[in-house]
Order: structure tokens, then sequence, then C-alpha cells
């Protein structure tokens, strides 16, 4: 079973993204956090296997959290996800070692986000 950690500072996302992640019978939502500072000290004493996280985030941003995480011994799988970004914060994700990209699509209509991969 695939460990989950979900990192956003929007509420709405950490409440509906375990919903949607309750249908796998593959991942399970490990926990949520709202400041990704908090995710570092939970990882250290329970680990994890993938990160989803928000880049735009205060006090630390999803770019400063991946670089923190690529610190430790075994770090998590990284997956980035955005409304909307620039291509600069895309470049700096990839070439710290995240893995993909999963765009919030607002305008999907109700539809499940799509997964983008960004290699």
């Amino acid at each position: 079973m695939t460990r989950l950690i979900i990192v956003d500072d929007d509420r709405r996302i950490l409440d509906s993204l375990p919903i949607y992640f309750s249908r796998s019978d593959s991942i399970t939502v490990a926990a949520t956090f709202h400041r990704a500072h908090d995710v570092l000290e939970y990882i250290t004493a329970h680990g994890c296997d993938v990160v989803l996280s928000d880049i735009h985030m205060p006090r630390m941003n999803g770019v400063e959290l991946l670089q923190r995480l690529q610190g430790l011994e075994d770090p998590p799988i990284f997956i980035v996800m955005t409304a909307f970004d620039t291509n600069e914060s895309m470049l700096q994700i990839l070439a710290q070692g995240g893995e993909l990209m999963w765009w919030i699509d607002h305008n999907a209509g109700g539809e499940c986000p799509r997964l983008g991969n960004t290699h």
C-alpha cells in the first residue's frame, strides 16, 4: 500500500483529496498538512512513500519542501500540484528531483483533476 502525504494551505484541497484517494485500493492517505514545515517532522518519525504538495504556501513553499526532503536518507517521491504556475517553478521542481505534476483544472466541470507527467 502506497502511503501518501498531502500538503496544501487550502483546507478545501485537504478535505477533498483524501475522499478522492479513498477510492484506491493501492493508496492510503497517511496524513494531511496545511504547513509544509510540519511534514518533515512527520516523515522523520513515520516515513511515507509519496508527498503530494502545493507549490505556493506561506513560510515554506513546495520547492523548499522538496529540497529538504531530498536531504533525507530515503526521500519520498515528490509530486507537485498546482492550479496555476510559472515555467520557472516547474523547472526548479524538476531540477530538484520532482517526479510528476498534477494540474488542478478548476474548469473541468466537476471531473477529477488531471495528472500530467513532466518527463
